[in-house]
């Protein structure tokens, strides 16, 4: 899923077409991002998250977890990871780990750059 945050501070759910619907995750997630960037280089949104599952390996073992991306016109771009577990059906979040991410909808980066 995805989400924007307007010029006038509204906060709007990105919806992809029915088309981007019936794709695989990880394509969603470049949409979402393709989507996000069109609308923020026509300067209407000052803010972007898109939410994901996912998986990681840590210590060697496959962890499931929550990807949080988000970037806000003012220079900030981050990547939160939190674990998720079920415990009795209802889901249990871990502590968020964050990591720096390269500015993907807001601005491109710059050459020579990571």
């Amino acid at each position: 899923m995805a989400w924007m945050m307007m010029r006038n501070g509204e906060i709007k759910a990105m919806k992809l077409g029915e088309s981007g619907e019936e794709a695989p995750g990880n394509i969603k997630v470049i949409m979402y991002r393709a989507g996000l960037k069109s609308i923020a280089r026509r300067n209407e949104i000052h803010a972007a998250l898109i939410a994901y599952p996912g998986q990681i390996e840590k210590d060697g073992e496959q962890i499931r977890i929550m990807a949080i991306e988000h970037e806000h016109r003012l220079g900030v771009s981050g990547l939160k990871l939190i674990p998720v577990t079920l415990s009795a059906g209802e889901p249990e979040f871990g502590d968020a780990m964050s990591q720096e991410k390269p500015f993907q909808i807001f601005y491109d980066e710059k050459k020579g750059h990571s």
